[in-house]
């Protein structure tokens, strides 16, 4: 190789370009593909100013109507979102997240299209009421449960964390 060298980079370079060209347009495009859990989102938008107590009518309303689909199984929501630095200015009292599970045995993609398209069709006509469908990351780096504890006092802080550290580490 050392003393043929435009022969190993042009054949390397030639080899490069055909994985280019040829096999990259045939590949799929996801990183990560989706995977049907038999679960799914319901990211809900109302115009910027809403009042939580507004948002919270219209998600119970909605919540009903994904409740009532076949094969849900259970529904939980969370109305709001806290003003962070990590969050959009769209997003605060306005928004809201709805997520169902689904108890359906067999093909799992199926029946969460199934359920996902009517959900759709129905929704979608609810006025000033923005809604996108999603499901659950495959991968996160959020651990499942996270306690906040603000304050100023720092002893204070240090000792409600190994008491709040203490109480959940007796739950099985």
């Amino acid at each position: 190789a050392l003393s043929n060298r435009m022969t190993v980079i042009g054949s390397s370079a030639a080899a490069f370009g055909v994985a280019m060209l040829v096999l990259l347009p045939r590949m799929g495009q996801e990183l990560i593909p989706e995977v049907h859990q038999g679960e799914f989102n319901v990211e809900v938008s109302l115009p910027v100013g809403t009042p939580l107590a507004a948002t919270d009518r219209q998600v119970r309303s909605m919540e009903q109507a994904v409740m009532e689909a076949p094969g849900v199984a259970r529904v939980s929501s969370v109305v709001g979102t806290e003003r962070e630095a990590a969050s959009s200015s769209e997003e605060g009292e306005n928004t809201a997240k709805i997520t169902a599970a689904l108890n359906v045995k067999g093909d799992l993609a199926d029946a969460e299209e199934v359920t996902v398209s009517g959900l759709r069709e129905r929704l979608s006509g609810i006025p000033q009421v923005t809604t996108k469908f999603s499901r659950p990351a495959l991968f996160s780096f959020k651990t499942p449960i996270e306690v906040e504890i603000r304050g100023y006092d720092l002893e204070t802080l240090r000792r409600l964390a190994k008491e709040s550290e203490t109480a959940l580490g007796r739950i099985p």
